[in-house]
């Protein structure tokens, strides 16, 4: 975290942990050719999103399921950083490689698509647009679909979209519910997209009995390993939140995701009087 003031107020500036990325739903062409889901990846230019979207502020190439910053179970930096797609040293030499796969594929001039999202949820919404134009380089033209969130959520669970943009963990820190929602064959919202991966499902599996923190996080990292070689999902970044709020305001605690503790517990948070500007004072109740 990184916590600041000045004159206008105090901010806590902090990596969003929706891990938001692109699903491919492997039932449908040209998904269901693992050379053109590797160019995806391949074609995503993490350090650009880092530079544009997080304005080059905070920010780390993520891994599916949980965001780079989480070191005691994602796979660590300095791995990550020597698979393909995700070293910003490597662009060029990763970019002719997604374009040989393209072609090798059947798809030497790209394709069209479509890339679902919800778009109510606006911190992934910038984000979302800079990485689908990315994929022009190697030919592929994505057109947005933005449903309703209930309409969204549906053709979800359906599998009915060609991409889809959403955060690949739920929030809570289980592996288990994370991982199985999203890639086993019997998950929530990955049943009706293809996956059907049996080495997959049996890392899934395990994730749901362990015995040591250590134990789990070798597993998942296996997990985490497994998506990422077979290019079932393409994982972004996490953007970047700043949370403002006045010198005058005391008791407030940013919990860093949708909710904060001004809706939960009100009671706490109270204002220095003395110290508010006076065109904001009022004798009034």
């Amino acid at each position: 975290m990184l916590q600041r003031s000045s004159a206008n107020g105090l901010s806590d500036v902090y990596l969003a942990n929706h891990n938001r990325g692109f699903v491919l739903n492997v039932n449908r062409t040209p998904f269901n050719d693992i050379r053109v889901r590797r160019a995806l990846n391949l074609a995503i230019d993490r350090q650009d999103l880092i530079e544009r979207v997080n304005q080059g502020k905070l920010g780390m190439p993520n891994p599916p399921g949980t965001g780079g910053w989480a070191t005691r179970w994602a796979l660590p930096q300095e791995e990550l950083l020597k698979l393909p797609g995700f070293n910003p040293a490597n662009r060029q030499r990763d970019l002719a490689e997604a374009k040989r796969l393209m072609a090798e594929a059947g798809y030497p001039n790209g394709f069209k698509s479509t890339l679902m999202w919800d778009a109510s949820a606006s911190s992934g919404n910038q984000l979302t647009q800079v990485a689908a134009n990315q994929l022009r380089a190697i030919g592929v033209e994505l057109e947005f679909q933005m449903p309703e969130r209930g309409v969204k959520l549906k053709r979800e669970v359906d599998g009915d979209y060609d991409i889809l943009q959403e955060g690949l963990r739920d929030g809570t820190d289980n592996p288990y519910r994370t991982y199985h929602e999203r890639f086993h064959t019997k998950g929530t919202f990955s049943s009706k997209i293809g996956v059907g991966d049996p080495q997959l499902d049996e890392l899934i599996d395990r994730l749901a009995f362990f015995r040591t923190d250590d134990e789990r996080t070798e597993v998942q990292r296996a997990v985490q390993r497994r998506i990422l070689e077979q290019a079932y999902a393409i994982p972004l970044i996490d953007v970047l939140v700043e949370s403002w709020w006045q010198p005058w305001v005391h008791g407030y605690i940013n919990q860093r995701g949708n909710q904060v503790k001004p809706k939960l517990m009100p009671a706490t948070i109270w204002l220095d009087v003395d110290a508010l500007p006076a065109d904001r004072r009022s004798d009034k109740p």
